[in-house]
């Protein structure tokens, strides 16, 4: 394929000269019968990698790296999001359906009071000093931090809603 194009003088921080990335996509065709065994590999893959790409994301951070290519994003931006993977296709919109659930449950994961995580780490509590911990305290720091979590949602949305005007 042959394309013409004009490099731009000052590109947005975090963009090159021409503003074209390169993706790794690729379309699979298997028989039918083989297609639960390499959706199960898949999806393994990406479980693995998930947390990896967390790892690599906060240790960036910590050392002040630049990441363009991350966007946290809110309700609204991930509906444009799932919106741009069905116009590129059902198996794209699948695959970023079943991306996002995994997400999600490790998010759900952390030990962050107000997710099953943070239970988790009450209980873990519990064990390790021998006696529960008083529901009142628990139930203070628990919705401390889902009003935390409501208000980066809200914070999340409105940057979504600003990129789209």
């Amino acid at each position: 394929m042959t394309v013409t194009s004009t490099p731009r003088v000052d590109p947005p921080k975090g963009e090159g000269a021409l503003g074209v990335a390169l993706a790794r996509v690729a379309h699979m065709q298997v028989a039918w019968y083989k297609s639960p065994w390499i959706g199960l590999k898949i999806t393994a893959l990406q479980t693995k990698d998930i947390p990896v790409q967390w790892y690599e994301l906060i240790k960036k951070k910590i050392n002040k790296v630049p990441t363009p290519e991350v966007q946290l994003v809110g309700p609204v931006g991930l509906g444009q999001i799932m919106g741009q993977a069905l116009g590129q296709g059902a198996g794209n919109y699948l695959m970023l359906v079943a991306i996002i659930a995994i997400y999600l449950a490790f998010f759900n994961l952390l030990p962050i009071p107000a997710l099953d995580g943070g239970r988790l780490l009450f209980i873990a509590i519990e064990a390790i000093v021998r006696k529960p911990v008083n529901p009142k305290v628990e139930q203070k720091i628990t919705t401390i931090f889902f009003i935390a979590l409501i208000l980066m949602a809200i914070i999340f949305t409105f940057q979504d809603i600003r990129r789209l005007f």
